[in-house]
């Protein structure tokens, strides 16, 4: 697998520079560096913390030590700091024995208004000739910084980064947040003293055109040093045209500055603001709806939503893939009406295949009943193939990574569908989707003021099971994730009964290594355990295979106690199987195969697993 981009979590040993090779992350660590210091020579450089105050001093504390097959010659350690810096000086180590090591500290102290940002400090150790280099990665902060709070999966994020001391892994989590169209919402402002002295000051709040926020600049307490403080502003999307999700020339990402004045100075962080489609869930009458997959103005009297808009995949034009979709309500349920132009029918999976929608031409109804949902563990989500078998075979109807996955029949009780469509490819120009979506199957009641929605449309025009183009109604990078990124819904005449949400029921089963007969041939091919566990230290041999009187009859050899699973393979199904517990020693074993009139029985082969305390082996051989 390819990849130009690599992340430095943590180094411990000499490093070098990364344009230099395709090697270059392995040099110091598994590979040696040409001139540099012997393979397993240790240069751990670890902060009293990431962020340091500009003015302020940070110690490091180091451990240098030497390989554990050879000693270490005395040398010196030095530090490389941005100019302006102080820093100490040149640090002697003594001369240390194979595996012995010796701790030392050193200082850096960035200067008054020196640029807030990440920093990487350089540490070089020489030893004669030979040297090495590692870095310690810091940030220089504001005395007092702000910024918004975090999503609840960003959060859990910084909590492990400052639990484990790898704050600097938090760059790689932009600050965001959302707000729909014509919405106000609360923003908790989150004030962190990194100074050593209690901090007061103020926070303003910068938005661009089509936003407000009231109050523009709210003073704060006294904050004492490695605390944190909350005030909270009101923020506005007062532009009804601005372009929602990523239609907009910026790709929805609106920048947001959020500037700390203390007596100190003052510290400024940009967030970035999402916004996201709105819209209204009007309520019909209390006649039962018919649900034939026919529009009408009667059971759908609220705003066409643009389902067009590229979310994912080639670019395209609207006669390959566009669409509209509308959503209603009663007291019993929602209804969801997706209208999709196609010009050529995907791959038609057959009735068993009815998972992983989006392969092919399909839609996707995501609903976030509260709308504050941490994840998608929390929503519902249908995924919706037009037909099944056959241009005229009924839809495929599930749940999807979400509260329950699984056939809609057993996941949503009371869910309806139909879908109008052509019967032939020759005429197929699209199809018509119509749902009703039972409220008591959601994970939880609906907030009338800010239910969550989206529609997806994955659109495929190959026979390869891959689809090439996704479009949406709110398409955000990762919105398939991130329920805080669909669109917004107000639904009036629904009350709130307030949230009573329901338990996820997460699958808890995976396809094992050790029961697949083409990793079993994989592994015994290149060697790598099943599973990734560990092998066994003796494997498992078969000492012969042959077909008698309508079984395969084997003599297979363990080493310890365990579970064998023995399967005969054709090379493109499984023919026969048995599973059994043996012990230690030779056994025989017979294996009931399926009929094998007009099959190459010559092609065969037996493959065994066999699996004992969290350790696998495997063997294949021919079937005489």
């Amino acid at each position: 697998i390819g990849s130009n981009w690599f992340t430095v979590i943590h180094s411990r040993s000499p490093m070098v520079d990364p344009t230099t090779g395709d090697e270059a992350a392995l040099r110091g660590a598994v590979l040696p560096i040409k001139d540099g210091l012997a393979l397993g020579t240790l240069i751990d450089a670890r902060p009293a913390r990431f962020a340091v105050a500009a003015g302020d001093s940070l110690d490091l504390d180091v451990t240098v030590r030497a390989p554990e097959d050879a000693g270490l010659a005395a040398g010196s350690l030095t530090l490389r700091v941005p100019d302006g810096w102080d820093a100490s000086q040149e640090v002697r180590v003594p001369a240390l024995r194979a595996g012995q090591s010796h701790d030392l500290t050193v200082t850096v102290t960035p200067p008054v208004g020196a640029d807030q940002g990440n920093v990487q400090v350089g540490l070089d150790l020489t030893v004669g000739k030979a040297s090495g280099s590692t870095i310690a990665q810091i940030r220089v902060s504001g005395a007092v910084e702000a910024t918004i709070e975090a999503l609840p999966e960003i959060a859990e994020f910084r909590d492990w980064t400052s639990e484990v001391g790898m704050e600097h892994l938090n760059a790689l989590v932009p600050e965001l947040m959302a707000i729909g169209i014509g919405r106000t919402r609360d923003l908790q402002i989150e004030v962190t003293n990194h100074s050593g002295e209690p901090t007061a000051g103020q926070v303003a709040i910068e938005v661009p055109a089509g936003f407000e926020v009231e109050p523009a600049v709210v003073d704060f307490p006294a904050v004492d040093p490695d605390d944190r403080t909350q005030v909270t502003v009101q923020l506005s999307q007062t532009d009804p045209d601005m372009p929602a999700a990523n239609r907009a020339d910026n790709e929805g990402r609106w920048p947001v500055t959020i500037t700390t004045t203390t007596e100190s100075g003052t510290a400024s962080r940009e967030v970035t603001l999402n916004v996201v489609p709105t819209t209204t869930v009007p309520r019909i009458g209390d006649e039962a709806v018919t649900i034939d997959g026919q529009w009408s103005s009667q059971k759908y009297p609220g705003e066409e939503l643009d389902v067009s808009a590229l979310w994912d995949g080639e670019a395209t034009t609207a006669e390959d893939v566009s669409g509209s979709a509308w959503i209603s309500h009663d007291d019993e349920a929602l209804y969801v009406f997706v209208h999709v132009v196609d010009d050529i029918r995907g791959t038609i999976l057959p009735t068993e295949d009815n998972k992983r929608q989006r392969r092919t031409d399909s839609i996707e109804i995501y609903l976030d009943p509260r709308g504050d949902a941490p994840n998608t563990a929390h929503t519902f989500i249908a995924g919706i193939m037009p037909s099944m078998d056959s241009m005229t075979g009924a839809p495929g109807v599930g749940r999807d990574r979400d509260n329950w996955q699984g056939p809609a029949d057993e996941t949503a009780p009371g869910m309806e569908v139909a879908v109008v469509m052509a019967d032939t490819e020759q005429d197929y120009a699209g199809y018509d989707v119509e749902a009703r979506i039972p409220l008591e199957v959601l994970p939880d009641h609906i907030d009338p003021d800010r239910l969550g929605f989206n529609v997806v449309i994955n659109d495929s025009d190959t026979q390869d099971k891959a689809a090439q183009t996704r479009t949406g109604w709110s398409t955000y990078p990762g919105m398939r994730a991130d329920p805080w990124r669909w669109g917004l819904c107000t639904v009036p005449g629904l009350s709130d009964q307030a949230s009573a949400p329901k338990e996820p029921q997460l699958p808890d089963t995976a396809a094992q290594s050790v029961e697949s007969p083409q990793s079993i041939l994989q592994s015994s091919d290149d060697g790598v355990p099943l599973g990734g566990w560990p092998a066994l230290r003796r494997p498992v041999k078969v000492r012969s295979a042959r077909l008698v009187d309508g079984e395969v009859r084997a003599r297979v050899v363990t080493t310890v106690a365990g579970t064998l699973r023995a399967f005969v393979w054709d090379g493109e199904q499984i023919v026969g199987q048995v599973t059994t517990e043996p012990g230690k020693g030779s056994h025989e074993i017979a294996i009931e195969v399926e009929d094998t009139d007009g099959t190459a029985v010559e092609d065969w082969q037996l493959v065994v697993s066999l699996s004992s305390d969290d350790r696998v082996s495997s063997a294949v051989v021919a079937v005489g």
